[in-house]
């Protein structure tokens, strides 16, 4: 129990300057910084990290500094082995119950 996985992308590049590090993860949030105009991109790609992090109860740290580069690092729990349980119970019903498809007709098949 309270065990997490870590999954980190290093960069060396120009690094992200501390008054900045803050808003990088705000959606459509661009560095306007003279080093970082070659870089494309719509600012949405660590706005959504974030997103998936926080909504499975993880979280994504920086740490950056200008001239030398960034870490970005992705924490997510892992389950319990009470959770795992669980989930494997839960996916084996849905994997036994019928499915059915909302306002399908069922197919009848004559034979001549």
């Amino acid at each position: 129990e309270g065990q997490q996985v870590h999954f980190s992308v290093v960069d060396r590049g120009c690094g992200i300057p501390r008054r900045e590090q803050k808003n990088v993860f705000q959606k459509f949030y661009r560095i306007d910084d003279s080093l970082s105009r070659d870089v494309e991109g719509s600012g949405l790609g660590l706005a959504i990290v974030r997103h998936v992090a926080t909504g499975h109860g993880g979280r994504v740290d920086l740490v950056s500094a200008p001239g030398v580069g960034s870490t970005f690092t992705l924490v997510l729990p892992l389950p319990s082995a009470r959770q795992l349980q669980r989930l494997k119970v839960e996916r084996s019903q849905q994997q036994t119950t019928p499915r059915t498809t909302l306002g399908a007709n069922p197919v009848s098949a004559t034979h001549s």
